[in-house]
């Protein structure tokens, strides 16, 4: 029972933080089926959650009680958990590529700066523009 808390403590803290970071990465989506992955992560996440959280408050009560043997239950909601989660990050990771492996669009700029002897400072047009914010 310990080591099924324990494993699901830490696989509920990832699924969690995706339920948080899969909107705010990713959620401006230009396209109907980027958003339809965005919000599909998201219901995995959640349900990942809910799943993990029904594990581990069965998983504790039971071990309150003294029994030793997993019940039955644990196993389906312990499947849940995980099968969703690894789904939904298995979507994020593919977004994640996508936006910053193969489509990156704040690549880096040829930003120079220079001081004249004069005093004067001179700034490359394309630093200009990423230090006005025009990205």
């Amino acid at each position: 029972m310990d080591k099924i808390i324990e494993f699901n403590k830490y696989t509920l803290g990832v699924a969690a933080a995706l339920l948080l970071f899969a909107p705010a990465e990713f959620m401006p989506r230009e396209t109907t089926l980027g958003l339809t992955v965005v919000y599909g992560i998201v219901a995995l996440s959640l349900a990942s959650c809910i799943a993990g959280i029904l594990v581990y408050s069965s998983a504790t009560a039971a071990l309150s009680r003294g029994e030793t043997d997993a019940p039955t239950i644990l196993n389906t909601f312990g499947q849940c958990h995980l099968w969703s989660l690894i789904f939904a990050f298995s979507a994020s990771a593919a977004l994640y590529a996508e936006k910053y492996l193969i489509n990156p669009s704040g690549a880096p700029r040829d930003c120079a700066i220079q001081l004249a002897e004069t005093g004067e400072l001179t700034v490359s047009p394309d630093c200009a523009a990423a230090l006005v914010g025009e990205n």
